[in-house]
């Protein structure tokens, strides 16, 4: 996904909560995984706002600040953040034996771009767009196709 752009605008974007939620429950689970998501991805992760943003600036900081830790320490760290009952929440959502590859992260990750270039897409096709920005609308199209189709090989391929 390097070569490709991300979206339009970075303001105010959110994911759907489930989508987010899902990211930040793997990451928190899994915080080495940050250093192997693509740069891009982790701007996207950062676009979400709200409390998911929050969390995710607090765990980037313990990577930085500590490295890769584990779910126990990570959770008496954030003992006192305002969040914490939220993203302890996110964790009780997954039954406690449930393993999980880097793989489930990019499946996550590759639906928030679908959502996030879609709304860009939206946006554009809604504007009116003149001959640029219907260049831009059909790289977005063509993008949110191929993601698809990288979500459809990798579904067909964990079955």
């Amino acid at each position: 996904t390097g070569a490709l752009r991300g979206p339009t605008h970075t303001s105010g974007r959110r994911a759907p909560a489930g989508l987010a939620d899902q990211a930040l429950r793997l990451l928190l689970r899994h915080n080495e995984w940050w250093e192997r998501v693509s740069g891009e991805d982790q701007g996207l992760l950062h676009e979400v706002g709200g409390v998911h943003g929050e969390v995710l600036a607090w765990l980037e900081r313990q990577i930085t600040e500590h490295g890769p830790q584990t779910w126990a320490a990570l959770d008496e760290a954030m003992a006192d953040e305002t969040w914490a009952t939220q993203a302890r929440g996110w964790l009780k959502a997954v039954v406690a034996d449930e393993e999980h590859g880097f793989e489930d992260l990019q499946r996550v990750l590759q639906r928030m771009w679908i959502n996030a270039l879609g709304e860009d897409a939206e946006a554009i096709a809604s504007s009116g767009p003149d001959a640029e920005g219907l260049v831009r609308l059909r790289q977005l199209r063509e993008r949110i196709a191929s993601l698809k189709a990288l979500l459809t090989g990798q579904a067909g391929q964990a079955a």
